[in-house]
């Protein structure tokens, strides 16, 4: 699921990383149009710069890359003015794909 936060920018949980006990998902996306792409692995309370592939990847500079997360496989797609891009590492390499 991906959804826009009203500040320009993207987030996207991975429905993989769902902790049962928790009853959440552990591991979210936030693509920003400026910084990039960062990783939280605990459901949102840290944040982590992983890659600059949003900002690269960015339409304008108010309209990040389109983010989403694959809901079995945690892959993690970017869909940007060059195409659309793919991660099967958590964000840490993209290869585009289209």
């Amino acid at each position: 699921v991906a959804v826009r936060d009203g500040l320009n920018g993207q987030i996207a949980f991975d429905a993989s990383s769902y902790d049962a006990a928790k009853k959440f998902c552990t591991r979210a996306y936030y693509a920003t149009p400026l910084s990039g792409l960062l990783r939280s692995d605990d459901g949102g309370q840290s944040w982590k710069r992983v890659s600059d592939i949003a900002a690269q990847q960015r339409l304008d500079e108010h309209n990040p890359a389109q983010l989403a997360v694959h809901p079995t496989r945690g892959w993690v797609y970017i869909g940007g003015r060059e195409g659309l891009w793919v991660s099967k590492d958590r964000g840490q390499t993209f290869h585009n794909i289209y």
